[in-house]
């Protein structure tokens, strides 16, 4: 990070940041066995998940409501911006959806692991209502919708089963689903941040940091530096690129690229893992676009990404198919 951004560096800090995402992958990476890989990897997001909880109980004690965009640090005894719990409280739970195909399939026999899923769940969905995310919620619906559209079909290929059945089956499903989001969508305050967010600004940050270094990449795009406000894009790509600069930010494009082509070719020969890692890198984009890499204490969010990296790439899905 340039000396001039903030006027001092601290690369104890930095590094401290910076080797956990190395170890991440390079762990993950050479773990001789897929469940050890996939353990290790929950471990982290489980990590971050405690870390949420306890920050979310010293923001009860230490703060007064209302809570959204603020929050207190119980190890640095500071308040700080609230996306940096909502985040790390959101991974854990989206991890364990994908991981065990809830998408597709609930696997009956994994009783101990559901329950523990709709612990979890319960966790990082109450995490998100007290500090008024939007994020988590957006990615619920957008799997409800996709978990409806996929019973739909699963009913509909009954071949067994009369037209009647489906389509009275069918209704209710769609029904019951599309009031539950109509009604969180319109009747919660986080619905209407939903519904009513000022996207266009995030629209609006894209095309300024593409203006800013279409016509030479190779640059340290501007910071806004102020007494009690520092702009970031809140891009992972971008604010890497402001800060770490333009090799930095060239390799997370790189790194992210190859991964997803990875994931990507590997669903479509129905490789089982692979799919499911798919599904939590499309979920975990989203985030990604709304993360300050290193000033924050999103920086955890690096360690997940990288060790994301190293599961999709040593995934070996032969015997496994969906």
């Amino acid at each position: 990070m340039p000396q001039h951004l903030d006027g001092k560096l601290n690369p104890i800090l930095y590094v401290f940041k910076a080797f956990p995402a190395l170890f991440s992958f390079f762990i993950i990476f050479a773990l001789p066995s897929l469940k050890q890989k996939k353990f290790f990897f929950i471990g982290i997001a489980l990590g971050m998940f405690v870390f949420a909880i306890i920050n979310s109980i010293a923001t009860l004690v230490y703060l007064e409501p209302p809570y959204y965009g603020k929050a207190y640090h119980f190890f640095y005894k500071m308040e700080y911006n609230s996306p940096g719990i909502t985040i790390l409280a959101s991974m854990l739970p989206i991890a364990l959806f994908c991981f065990n195909g809830y998408l597709l399939e609930v696997d009956k026999k994994l009783k101990w692991q559901n329950v523990f899923f709709i612990f979890v769940f319960l966790i990082s969905l109450s995490i998100s209502f007290l500090f008024s995310a939007r994020t988590f919620f957006f990615l619920i619906i957008a799997n409800i919708i996709v978990l409806v559209l996929v019973r739909l079909w699963k009913i509909y290929s009954i071949p067994n089963r009369s037209v009647y059945y489906k389509f009275i089956i069918g209704f209710l499903i769609l029904l019951v689903s599309g009031s539950s989001i109509y009604f969180f969508l319109k009747k919660t305050y986080i619905g209407q941040r939903i519904m009513t967010g000022i996207y266009s600004e995030k629209l609006n940050h894209h095309v300024d940091y593409w203006n800013t270094v279409k016509k030479d990449f190779f640059i340290y795009p501007k910071i806004t530096i102020g007494s009690e406000y520092t702009f970031w894009y809140h891009n992972v790509f971008f604010d890497s690129h402001k800060t770490s600069g333009p090799v930095t930010a060239l390799i997370l494009y790189v790194y992210s690229f190859f991964i997803f082509i990875i994931a990507l070719k590997n669903s479509l020969k129905k490789d089982h893992r692979s799919f499911r890692y798919f599904h939590f890198y499309i979920c975990f984009i989203p985030y990604l676009m709304t993360t300050i890499p290193w000033e924050s204490s999103e920086s955890q969010m690096m360690v997940l990404f990288t060790g994301l990296g190293a599961l999709i790439t040593t995934v070996d899905d032969k015997a496994s198919k969906i």
